[in-house]
Formats: C-alpha cells, sequence, structure tokens
C-alpha cells in the first residue's frame, strides 16, 4: 500500500501577513539603496562644489555645525552649547568681513579690465566671464554683508537670545526645543515630566539643516567663482595671441612673449598657494572644538 501524505492548507490570513511581510522586506531594501545612492551622489556634489574653497566651508562652516548637533545629541550644558554657537558666530564674522573687502578690491579689478583695449580676434567667453564675475563678486558683497548685520544684531542684543532660537540656526528640531526650554529654566537634578524631555537613555534626534549649511557658505562660494571667473577672462586676454592665427609678426611675438610671461608666473603663483595652503592646514586645527 502507498501512503499518501497530505498537509493542511495554510490559512489566509497568514499567506497574506507573510506577502506582506516579503513585500515590506524589499520596501525597506530599496529604501536603503536609494539613501546609500542618494549619500553618493550629495558627497560627490558637495565636494565638487566646493572644491575652490574646500577648507573655508569645511572649517568655518561644516565642523562646527557638526559640533554643536553632537553637543545637542550628548546633551552637553547649555553654556557649552552656547560657547560653541558663539564661537561659530565669531569665526563666520571675520569670514564675512573678508568676503566684504575681498569682493570689493574683486569688482574693482574687474571693472578696470574693462577699460582695456579689446582685441579684434578676443574669444567671446573672455568678457563674458568678466561680466559674470562681476555680478558674482557683487552677489558676494551683499548677501555676506546682510550676513554680518545678523550677526552683529544677535551679537548687540540687549537681551540674550533663547538657546532654541540660536540652535534653529543650524540643527534641525524636534522635541529639543523643549528639552533645551527646560534647561535654562529648571535647576540640574530636578525631575521633570518624562513625557516631554526624553530619559537620558534614548537618544536626541538631532540633524543639521543642510539648507542652512548651503546658505551660511553662499558669500564664500560666490567669491570663490567670481575669482575663477576673473581669472578665467584675464587668462583669454592675455593667450589670444596664441590663437588667433595672425602672422608670426613683430608684434606677435612681443605679444606672445608677454603670454608666456603671464602663463609661468600664473603656474608659479598657484603651485605656491597651493603647496602653502596644504602644509597650513595640515599642522593647525581649525575645528569648532578649538578652545572648548
Amino acid at each position: 500500500m502507498t501512503a499518501v501524505s497530505t498537509s493542511l492548507p495554510v490559512p489566509v490570513s497568514e499567506r497574506t501577513h507573510t506577502s506582506l511581510s516579503a513585500k515590506r522586506g524589499r520596501e525597506i531594501k530599496i529604501a536603503k539603496d536609494a539613501s546609500i545612492v542618494a549619500r553618493i551622489i550629495g558627497f560627490v556634489l558637495s565636494n565638487g562644489i566646493t572644491l575652490p574653497y574646500y577648507r573655508f566651508y569645511r572649517q568655518n562652516t561644516l565642523l562646527p555645525m557638526l559640533s554643536i548637533a553632537r553637543s545637542l545629541k550628548d546633551r552637553e550644558q547649555p553654556d557649552v552649547i552656547s560657547r560653541r554657537l558663539q564661537h561659530w558666530r565669531e569665526k563666520k564674522a571675520s569670514e564675512f568681513q573678508f568676503i566684504q573687502v575681498a569682493s570689493t578690491l574683486l569688482s574693482a579689478a574687474v571693472i578696470g579690465c574693462f577699460s582695456w583695449q579689446p582685441r579684434e580676434t578676443q574669444h567671446w567667453l573672455g568678457p563674458a566671464a568678466w561680466y559674470a564675475s562681476l555680478v558674482l563678486s557683487l552677489s558676494a558683497l551683499f548677501l555676506s554683508s546682510s550676513f554680518s548685520f545678523v550677526f552683529s544684531t544677535i551679537k548687540n542684543s540687549p537681551t540674550r537670545p533663547a538657546l532654541s532660537n540660536e540652535v534653529a540656526m543650524v540643527a534641525r528640531l524636534s522635541r529639543l526645543v523643549l528639552y533645551l526650554q527646560l534647561l535654562a529654566v529648571v535647576p540640574q537634578g530636578k525631575m521633570v515630566a518624562s513625557s516631554i524631555v526624553p530619559p537620558p537613555t534614548q537618544a536626541l534626534r538631532v540633524a543639521i539643516r543642510w539648507k542652512m549649511v548651503f546658505t551660511w557658505q553662499a558669500p564664500m562660494m560666490l567669491m570663490a567663482y567670481s575669482v575663477i571667473g576673473f581669472l578665467m577672462g584675464l587668462l583669454i586676454y592675455v593667450c589670444t595671441p596664441l590663437y588667433d592665427g595672425r602672422d608670426f609678426d613683430g608684434e606677435s611675438k612681443v605679444r606672445l612673449f608677454y603670454a608666456i610671461l603671464f602663463l609661468s608666473w600664473a603656474t608659479v603663483a598657484g603651485a605656491t598657494f597651493i603647496f602653502c595652503s596644504f602644509w597650513t592646514y595640515g599642522f593647525v586645527s581649525l575645528d569648532g572644538d578649538t578652545g572648548l
């Protein structure tokens, strides 16, 4: 006799639960993969865009804001957080003052270049780069001036702003607003409602505001690309004899000599700037934790 094996049918509710679990697992995996791809794209774009001024971006904007967010997440005392915010504002105020002076000089240099005798065979990208440089430098000047006014108002305020409002300039807040307000008024060691303030074992949800990261670094970005536009226009203007196609007469030899001389000195200046910048920042710590 042959034994016939029978199996009980799987309940419909169990099959539905299994299919939903599998579907949710696939959705979670897709979300994780998309998050990884987005992070890689964001990393590449941020490093590529900030390459001309990466040290300023990293030391004066990104690292201090990350340090403030870490202080909030670690539940440090309000005076420590306030000192970090003050230190960051002082660094940014110095940066904005530098941008105002540099942008003013750069705008004057670009306007002065417009008075030079135009060359018949000069490529149109030369004047276009100068006009773009002028617009960027003026934008950097006005934006840094407005930010300096904001920081000056905070510094000279007769009453100290709420810590939660100051932190909102750099970090995204959820229940942290109530947490900071209670830290300012509740004595240390006094019990408060656990429904309002998360327990010590529960990590605070703190993240920097990336739109504010872009905002606070924008003046330096505009000025850096303005410098690039000015140098591009200058390079095209000076190096016109190298591609204008004229006969190699006496005047062309002189112009070619000046073009080669300009390229040589520009190469030396650029190499010196890169070398000195690398070694300076290699041995000097300018992190947001300095002095705290």
